[in-house]
């Protein structure tokens, strides 16, 4: 049955981003060594390639061949896109996080966002909330599904963690979401006797 449910979902949502919008905006900066491409769709577009470029503002973009191309559908509640897709699966299943790999793409459902990866060609289709300072965390964990392909087929580790420099020492803490990582990290800054590498 819940197999079921996917099937139909990823049906629909492979309909919907085939609707793509014939002018879309492109904005691109540099991320630990990869160049991210974004293609950014929809009426809210130019207002979201802005947003984009105040968010990266310390990522420059280095004009090489991008890594990583994100195809962005915002989601809006009139305009019957992909974004209204993903609201039905976000509102329609309990489950914070769905992985699913079928023929060759695979396919995420997070709790901000829903993307397909087509696997030969790394494209990524996504659609989620209007991407603001309110949705931050959508653009992180986005950029976080779309770099760790690219970051394990370059032989390195992500790892979901904070770095916290003291006395001239490093010290990485990582773990699950809600352990406390981000807390640690801001408290430390704030202190202003140690640094924080991320």
């Amino acid at each position: 049955m819940e197999k079921d449910f996917h099937a139909q979902k990823i049906s629909l949502l492979k309909e919907k981003v085939k609707e793509q919008d014939p002018s879309p905006l492109e904005f691109r900066y540099n991320l630990v060594g990869i160049e991210v491409q974004w293609w950014v769709h929809g009426v809210s577009k130019r207002e979201i390639v802005d947003f984009l470029k105040s968010y990266f503002h310390y990522f420059p973009s280095l004009n090489t061949n991008p890594k990583v191309t994100i195809h962005f559908y915002s989601s809006s509640k009139d305009n019957g896109g992909p974004g209204d897709a993903a609201h039905e699966m976000w509102n329609e299943s309990s489950e914070a996080f769905v992985f699913h790999i079928e023929e060759n793409e695979r396919f995420v459902k997070q709790r901000d966002f829903v993307a397909m990866q087509n696997l030969t060609t790394k494209i990524i289709r996504a659609t989620g909330p209007v991407l603001d300072l309110i949705c931050c965390d959508s653009i992180d964990n986005l950029v976080q599904f779309a770099l760790t392909t690219s970051l394990i087929e370059s032989h390195v580790l992500p790892l979901h963690s904070a770095t916290v420099v003291v006395d001239g020492k490093a010290y990485v803490f990582y773990g699950e979401s809600g352990a406390g990582k981000s807390t640690l990290a801001k408290q430390s800054y704030e202190l202003d006797r140690y640094k924080v590498l991320g």
